[in-house]
């Protein structure tokens, strides 16, 4: 994702979230690695506009960097020159680096705070969300903040859903200055991660005015599974509340090992503070957990939307089995689940209707299995192993079946030495169909239901097909004129490429062949840049339409006709940028 447009789509966010001082030393992180601080304030310096922007002078830098820092954005290592010196040198001289990835994630945050809503309630919600408008907070800073937004609730009741998200990874302790790739490869060690140093506590202080806006409001309407709180009057907004997704995904089941509570106990001793002076352990939101955690909801809805919901309930609950993998590297673990695992789940779960027979349950829940694991292209694979279990039993554990006797269809246990099978949910095939959904519904928005067409017989046949323009028109009964429109937009925005085969030497092009192709790698780069181009476009366009109307808004009740009409046009305006938004953001 290190594009140009990815880089200019960084620094807005920056900007917006920040302001222009931090944009700036972002965006020369961003672009030319890492750097010293004295390496920042000289390339800050040659790229400053001096007809419209002051120099940023050594103070600013260091407060951007510390805002940055805070916020998880900044890596902070030891200067390569000064690796093999003292602890005091080494403290002096430091390189600082961003990732444009840790700045786009910040485009998910709503998403991240609505999963969090959805799964446990509007405090935890209020929890997450201190935790990613301060960057790194501490557990009493964030319960004092959550008992302001949220009244009627006691200590304890935050206090246990903060320990509760700590105990679910959505959020961790901090590393010191790592940034939010070392961050994750301390939330996947064995041991929690000790808390973050002094160098990023030390600048809460600097940075709370910089402190991005709340990211979506906490009373908006969101679904929502608990009884609704009073709200103090700060955050009293409309309240609408809806019903719960049938098919709710639970976050990470793994908790940190040696327990909470040694994550509680740590502290950190600032350089050259007193001995006595300790600080409490910082907090901040596990980015990996948290994106797959979304990514396993919109993988439970394209399953309800394509097969049924109760398909969706059985993927949610293969899903538990898929975790951040160990030791904090990318990608996930897959554990493979027995039949009688899946069905306990499911029970806990709730998927399971209360009052119905178990065992007609069971024989749904395996045809199901069946289902899924059947098509070459299922979201579920199957395997068989040898069992060594004792003899089996009726499903309800009550006394073991006659080696004889007649095992019902849902039997959990086989005798030892036959097969037992078991299942496991295909990630790799799960975000194949993620992608295959995004870009099926960023063609149909782009190119319509024709462009969807034409495209699917290209990208989908097997073997991949190189056909004529006429040929594709045909195929999939388009118009000449509507189709041709459509195929030529796609080859010009690099979706669709062409490749030319003469009829022979001596012929002009014009009477050459021109056959329509799809290059799936240049495909999956083309729709990234248009996706951030789309997303910049919107948020600049929204920012400069609201900028246009704040002076119209501020004198709503003493307007002229002309004037309430550029009113209501402007908001329009507004709506369809909203709406074009949030069309995007679904993809």
């Amino acid at each position: 994702m290190e594009s140009d447009m990815a880089l200019h789509l960084a620094s807005d966010i920056l900007e917006d979230h920040f302001g222009g001082a931090v944009e700036r030393v972002g965006t020369v992180l961003l672009r030319r690695g890492a750097l010293s601080v004295q390496e920042i304030m000289r390339f800050t310096t040659e790229q400053t506009d001096r007809m419209s922007q002051e120099p940023l002078r050594f103070q600013h830098v260091r407060n951007a960097l510390l805002t940055l820092v805070q916020h998880g954005l900044v890596t902070v290592k030891p200067h390569p020159q000064a690796a093999n010196s003292g602890d005091d040198l080494r403290k002096m001289m430091q390189v600082y680096s961003m990732d444009v990835e840790d700045v786009i994630i910040r485009l998910r945050f709503p998403k991240f705070v609505e999963y969090c809503f959805v799964s446990y309630g509007d405090i935890a919600a209020e929890l997450l969300m201190t935790t990613l408008k301060f960057g790194g907070v501490t557990a009493e800073f964030a319960v004092a903040e959550t008992k302001r937004a949220i009244t009627n609730v006691s200590n304890d009741e935050v206090h246990q859903d903060f320990w509760k998200l700590v105990d679910k990874r959505l959020i961790c302790p901090a590393e010191p200055c790592t940034g939010a790739r070392g961050l994750a490869l301390a939330c996947g060690s064995a041991s929690p991660a000790p808390p973050i140093a002094a160098c990023a506590a030390s600048s809460s202080s600097s940075v709370a005015a910089a402190s991005p806006p709340p990211l979506m409001d906490s009373n908006g309407s969101r679904l929502g599974n608990g009884a609704k709180r009073k709200r103090s009057p700060l955050n009293d907004d409309d309240e609408s509340e809806e019903g719960q997704a049938s098919t709710q995904v639970v976050a990470m089941s793994t908790p940190l090992q040696d327990g909470v509570q040694e994550a509680q106990d740590q502290v950190v001793k600032p350089f050259g503070a007193p001995q006595q002076a300790e600080l409490a352990p910082v907090f901040r939101f596990n980015r990996p957990v948290l994106d797959l955690c979304v990514r396993k909801n919109m993988i439970c809805r394209l399953v309800e939307e394509r097969v049924n919901s109760h398909a969706a309930q059985v993927v949610a609950t293969l899903l538990t089995g898929v975790q951040p993998r160990h030791g904090g590297g990318r990608g996930v673990d897959v554990a493979f689940m027995k039949f009688q695992q899946i069905n306990g789940l499911m029970n806990e779960l709730g998927f399971h209707q209360a009052g119905r027979d178990p065992e007609r349950q069971k024989d749904k829940l395996f045809k199901v299995l069946d289902l899924l694991a059947a098509h070459k292209d299922g979201l579920v694979k199957r395997r068989s192993l040898q069992s060594s279990a004792p003899p089996i039993s009726d499903g309800g554990g009550s006394r073991p079946l006659r080696r004889g006797a007649a095992a019902p269809t849902s039997a959990l246990q086989q005798p030892q030495g036959e097969l037992v099978s078991e299942w496991c949910l295909d990630w790799q095939r799960a975000r194949k169909l993620l992608v295959d959904a995004a870009t099926s519904q960023l063609i149909r928005d782009q190119f319509g239901i024709a462009g969807l067409r034409m495209f699917n017989l290209l990208s989908e046949a097997n073997p991949p097909q190189r056909l004529e323009e006429w040929q594709i028109f045909s195929i999939c009964m388009v118009p000449p004129a509507e189709g041709r429109e459509a195929l030529n937009e796609m080859v010009r925005r690099a979706i669709v490429n062409w490749q030319e085969v003469p009829r022979n030497s001596s012929l002009p092009l014009v009477a050459s062949y021109w056959l329509y192709y799809v290059d799936h790698r240049r495909l999956e780069s083309a729709l990234v840049w248009n996706v951030l181009q789309a997303i910049l476009n919107l948020r600049v366009r929204f920012r400069q339409e609201m900028a246009n109307g704040a002076a119209l808004e501020s004198r709503a009740g003493s307007l002229t006709k002309r004037e309430k009409h550029m009113l209501r046009a402007g908001r329009r305006v507004e709506d369809i940028l909203e709406r074009s938004y949030l069309v995007l953001d679904a993809g």
